[in-house]
């Protein structure tokens, strides 16, 4: 996996009168596109989790608080 320190120390060949070499730029931005599109994926779906997640707790709570409040009742 690409990380961040990759991407800032990524150093291109430079071409004598065009600078960079087009093909392993091009290259380079693809492999770019594939990492970041795997991480977006993920990142939504830990999103998704984390929101259900947070649903659970709150039933919960709110289960808690009805039991503690029987308990109080009885």
């Amino acid at each position: 996996m690409i990380t961040p320190l990759d991407i800032e120390n990524k150093k291109f060949s430079k071409q004598i009168m065009n600078g960079y070499s087009v093909e392993e730029v091009d290259d380079f931005l693809d492999q770019l596109t594939v990492e970041y599109e795997k991480m977006y994926k993920e990142s939504s779906e830990s999103k998704k989790k984390i929101d259900e997640l947070e649903k659970s707790i709150q039933h919960y709570k709110t289960i808690e608080g009805t039991l503690q409040n029987t308990l109080v009742m009885a």
